[in-house]
């Protein structure tokens, strides 16, 4: 039997987080970059002769239940990171070329990887913004009987 600790769910989103920071920072306009400190994720904004400042702090979420840990907790994730960062650019992010809105979408892709991409549609690659899968890092402690 595979037993998730609290521990094992934390570090399963530090690595979700790490990963969206890498994925995403390309993806955002202007000086600004995602960066991820384990239990949050930022966007911070380089000016001019400035340090880099947070314009934005997203919350990772802590699942309770290890049974959420896999393609909808992501998605879930990629969703609402998506709206913080519409709301805090004042526009829509990221767009077709056509200026549409590409939606996030995060489904399993096979080998226990998540396919992550930002969609006109559901299902529709026209257009879509195919980013690099999340794999998972192995958690779990399997507890003998006894």
């Amino acid at each position: 039997m595979t037993e998730l600790t609290q521990q094992d769910r934390l570090l399963w989103m530090a690595a979700l987080g790490q990963h969206l920071a890498t994925v995403l920072t390309p993806l955002l306009p202007g000086e600004r970059e995602l960066v991820a400190t384990g239990t949050e994720l930022a966007v911070m904004v380089r000016r001019a002769n400035a340090p880099l400042k947070v314009a934005l702090t997203f919350p990772l979420p802590t699942p309770g239940d290890a049974s959420v840990l896999g393609a909808a907790a992501v998605d879930e994730v990629l969703r609402d990171l998506q709206d913080e960062i519409v709301i805090h650019l004042g526009q829509t992010w990221p767009t077709a070329s056509d200026g549409r809105m590409l939606r996030a979408v995060a489904r399993p892709a096979g080998d226990d990887a998540i396919e992550l991409a930002f969609e006109p549609r559901p299902g529709d690659a026209a257009e879509a913004l195919t980013l690099e899968a999340f794999v998972p890092p192995p958690v779990g402690h399997v507890r003998t009987a006894g």
